[in-house]
């Protein structure tokens, strides 16, 4: 799992792993990027997530820092805005 959700460093990561995989004549294995997104600013947020869908990352665990219990509780859904 790469830690991290820019797309442009992880891009030569999962361009590899795709060419290793065809190569050797498997299935390209499933990209979980493990970073955080700028859910305050959710435009930015969501071309984040396409660019990294976009390298085939399949699934982006969040992570982020929260001052306190409301800025927690806050992340699901500005998470769920993303799905739409």
């Amino acid at each position: 799992m790469p830690m991290g959700a820019d797309a442009e460093r992880l891009r030569p990561h999962a361009e590899r792993r795709r060419a290793l995989a065809k190569q050797q004549g498997r299935v390209p294995l499933e990209i979980v990027a493990l970073g955080g997104l700028s859910l305050d600013d959710p435009p930015c947020a969501g071309e984040q997530r396409a660019a990294l869908a976009e390298l085939g990352v399949s699934r982006v665990a969040h992570s982020a820092r929260y001052a306190d219990a409301a800025v927690f509780g806050s992340i699901p859904e500005k998470l769920a805005a993303l799905r739409g």
